[in-house]
């Protein structure tokens, strides 16, 4: 034979190739595994001997990760069947372009490399055995331990046998190295070499001995994933021991093979009643999975939090990490008594209705509701024991600030609703008639925690007696940067929604609260009121979401009356260029506009305030605009009122002078112009506006 000894290994280890087949449906519920229908084939990726119930496989879909092991069987198939399969899966990797991490577990191109290599081996083992097969045939050992005999076409046979012809067997036969420590899923053990037969040749002349190393072919068959033993197949291949007598003439080749295959019977029956046994075993398992409940998991979390102080989410995050250090060390066999567990646990666990008003942090936030309730009361009568309280006071705040920030939102929620909301309001009453910035601080913390747990406690504090009072003690406290930044930060979240305030509340707030603010940001009175002047711009922000009606504006009403604003204009366009909305605070709930934006639009709808942005601040807006409009699709709100900007900019500045990226935006127009989507209507019409407002500079 012309092949080396690498390439009869490499041959050897193809026609055991193994593949694994699911047996049954798995929907992962544990990180880095990966979900499979019945019937699906995957082929080995690695082994870990510390996962030793799991298998890290590769789906025809190019997906990795791990399956459990006693979900699949394995199976040897032919080489051509591996390398469509590897094809498949190359191409389904490559149909996405960036090389992302895949499961968190390999890289993509990393992967695609991978099986690229793999692919390449069995294409050239492919073409190696198809080379050898037109060779011609000597007297094979097949699987059985029989002889298969062949003619040779040469007539000269003497001489042929005369040269020792070995065809050597490698030192090892490659096999899968996965492990597992599940007792009825031992994996199928390493082939054992066949034995050397001596071949005895007769001549005329002489007598002559050869020895043939002769190489054990399989055909592909499904294998058991419970093997044989290890003493079962030695008996087998003793009693597979083949001698063979060869006597030759010079017209004749007569081989008598002596084989006896009774053992080799017994194998195959026992091997198939593994198989049915482990198939059974496996079946077992599955109908002893039992049904957890989500009550019965939250129970769980709730002993986990109240033990060891952790928030809801990370409550969790231990439960499932618990549950899977004790996939990986216990036997497969408590699996199904897991799964359902971590089933809960796919995403952050929200109590079950019925249990709403039953666990720990439940009971604490009724308890504390109740005693800062009587202390309100204890408050209104202006009892002796008022000032002697205050240690308990705060810890009472400090505890309902840690379950407002860390217990389950849904409980949090179901208790500050109860009693129509009666909390909240008992709350505000409290900080009204409450005096010591300590205790009130801490309302604070509470309010600002319940309003980003509900929107409708946005709305009672909007429409309470609250802002009022916030904003009293702003103006009352100009020179306490700790008060004015809590205040402040408390004001910008009940602004947020962009709803306006209650009637008798505007009759009392005009504009001489902005300009206290903006004179705050203009002239600092130290470094410290520096690092609030962000805060302090976000609540003009904020407060500006209220106002629809420019000419009805107490913000632009209160900056006309401003000779500069450099401070403040500097800020917002650092903002605008960020693309980012600072007072976008609360997730479920998002301001009707950017307030960023809503500014500038408000700002540039009157040549005066218009006029307190520098010429090179225009066209740094400009240049923001345009790439804005550029990279915005059809059907966004926000490149409508980057459109509006951009006309009240030409309308309320020099911009006709200088005319700025007049190309682009004009360019910007028509594309818009060209679009055929119903969506883009309002779009279309802005820019006929601008166009027939300015025919000087973009019909010229």
């Amino acid at each position: 034979m012309g092949e080396s000894k690498e390439q009869q290994d490499s041959l050897i280890g193809e026609e055991n190739y193994e593949m694994l087949k699911s047996l049954y449906d798995f929907k992962a519920v544990y990180p880095k595994t990966i979900s499979f229908d019945e019937g699906e084939f995957f082929i080995m990726h690695q082994t870990s001997t510390r996962q030793r119930n799991w298998w890290q496989v590769v789906s025809m879909k190019g997906n990795i990760g791990f399956v459990p092991s006693n979900y699949v069987m394995k199976l040897k198939v032919e080489p051509s069947f591996i390398v469509g399969f590897l094809e498949s899966s190359i191409e389904s990797l490559k149909l996405v372009q960036e090389n992302d991490e895949i499961n968190g577990i390999i890289y993509r191109e990393d992967l695609i490399k991978s099986l690229e290599q793999r692919k390449s081996h069995l294409e050239y083992l492919i073409e190696a055995k198809e080379k050898g097969e037109q060779n011609p045939k000597i007297d094979k050992k097949i699987a059985n331990g029989s002889i298969k005999s062949a003619k040779y076409n040469d007539g000269n046979l003497s001489d042929d046998l005369r040269n020792d012809v070995r065809h050597k067997l490698p030192d090892e036969v490659n096999t899968n190295n996965h492990s597992s420590s599940h007792k009825s899923k031992r994996h199928s053990a390493s082939p054992a070499p066949p034995e050397e037969s001596q071949v005895k040749v007769k001549t005329n002349d002489n007598e002559s001995q050869v020895k043939n190393t002769l190489v054990a072919k399989e055909e592909p068959t499904i294998v058991s994933s419970s093997p044989l033993d290890n003493s079962m197949m030695s008996e087998a291949s003793e009693a597979n021991t083949v001698t063979t007598t060869t006597t030759t003439t010079s017209d004749e080749i007569t081989t008598i093979s002596k084989l006896d295959h009774h053992h080799s019977k017994n194998s195959k029956k026992h091997e198939q009643k593994s198989s049915e046994v482990q198939h059974n075993n496996i079946k077992e398992e599955q109908e002893t999975k039992v049904e957890v409940e989500a009550p019965e998991v939250y129970s769980i979390l709730d002993a986990i939090r109240k033990n060891t102080n952790l928030s809801h989410e990370m409550s969790c995050s231990v439960l499932r990490v618990v549950l899977s250090e004790l996939e990986a060390i216990l036997p497969s066999s408590i699996t199904p008594y897991l799964e359902p567990i971590a089933a809960h646990l796919a995403a952050n666990l929200p109590a079950p209705d019925n249990m709403l008003g039953h666990t720990h942090d439940a009971q604490r936030l009724r308890i504390i509701f109740s005693e800062l309730a009587d202390y309100k009361n204890d408050t209104e009568q202006r009892s002796w024991m008022l000032y002697e309280d205050e240690a308990d006071i705060r810890r009472y705040l400090s505890e309902l600030v840690t379950i407002l920030t860390d217990a389950d939102p849904k409980i949090c929620r179901h208790e500050m609703s109860s009693d129509q909301y009666q909390a909240i309001v008992n709350l505000v009453l409290y900080y009204q008639m409450e005096t010591r910035w300590s205790i009130r601080k801490l309302l604070l913390k509470a309010f600002t925690a319940m309003c980003h747990l509900d929107y409708v406690a946005v709305d009672i504090l909007l429409n309470s007696v609250l802002p009022m009072e916030l904003i009293q003690d702003m103006l009352s406290n100009p020179k306490n940067v700790d008060l004015l930044q809590s205040l402040a930060n408390m004001l910008t979240i009940i602004f947020s929604i962009g709803r306006k305030l209650p009637v008798n509340h505007q009759e009392h707030l005009r504009s001489e609260f902005i300009s206290f603010i903006i004179n705050l940001i203009e002239n600092p009175l130290d470094l410290e009121f520096q690092e609030i002047m962000d805060d302090l711009i976000y609540l003009i922000l904020s407060f500006n979401l209220q106002f629809t009606d420019a000419d009805d504006n107490v913000v632009i009403e209160a900056m006309q009356q401003l000779q500069c604003a450099k401070n403040f204009t500097e800020k917002i366009l650092l903002l605008i260029n960020r693309e980012s909305d600072p007072v976008a605070l609360l997730k479920h709930t998002q301001p009707p506009i950017n307030s960023v934006v809503k500014m500038f639009i408000d700002m540039y709808n009157l040549p005066v305030t218009a006029g307190l942005f520098y010429t090179n601040d225009n066209k740094v807006l400009i240049d923001i605009i345009v790439r804005q409009l550029s990279d915005l699709p059809a059907g966004e709100m926000i490149r409508r009122h980057y459109l509006e900007l951009c006309r009240r900019i030409i309308r309320n500045t020099n911009y006709t002078e200088q005319q700025h990226r007049k190309q682009e935006l004009l360019k910007i127009f028509t594309r818009i112009f060209c679009e055929d989507t119903e969506i883009s209507g309002g779009d279309q019409q802005v820019c006929r506006e601008i166009a027939n407002e300015f025919p000087h500079i973009f019909k010229a």
